[in-house]
């Protein structure tokens, strides 16, 4: 890496891709759906973290499109 990128490792100025997010999040609401349960969305709203540290959940939150929030029935 440091031979062609010489920039921070970990970068906090990154947001996901709007359309990959989508399908991860149905993907997630699917295999929930299938198994009865919420675990799997849930785990991937808590577990997983921005580059800045905002938890996964809280941005899809406070996204002002609403396009994908990874709450039942919203997308």
């Amino acid at each position: 890496m440091g031979r062609f990128y010489t920039g921070k490792l970990w970068r906090d100025d990154l947001l996901p891709v709007p359309r990959y997010l989508e399908l991860v999040v149905q993907a997630h609401m699917e295999l929930d759906s299938r198994l009865g349960t919420d675990r799997f969305l849930r785990n991937l709203r808590e577990h997983t973290f921005l580059g800045d540290g905002t938890q996964l959940g809280a941005y899809l939150d406070a996204r002002k499109d609403r396009v994908t929030t990874g709450q039942e029935g919203e997308l």
